[in-house]
């Protein structure tokens, strides 16, 4: 009778959060990052990982209308 080895779980990265945009024109579209934060203003900031201290990606609120986390 063989025997299974014990094999131990690694614990799984934080996967990335995808949001769902939609622009000041109207359309909808899809963003991948680890983070968002509300910056000033209203304007927010996507972030490549979770200890990013500069966003990749920064968007007025002349650019979107709402951002929802998809679940």
């Amino acid at each position: 009778m063989a025997t299974n080895p014990i094999v131990k779980s690694k614990v799984p990265k934080k996967a990335a959060r995808t949001y769902t945009i939609t622009y000041a024109d109207g359309h909808d579209g899809l963003m991948v990052a680890e983070k968002m934060e509300v910056l000033e203003g209203g304007t927010i900031g996507f972030y490549t990982k979770p200890t990013d201290t500069s966003p990749f990606l920064v968007m007025s609120p002349l650019h979107y209308r709402t951002v929802k986390l998809n679940t």
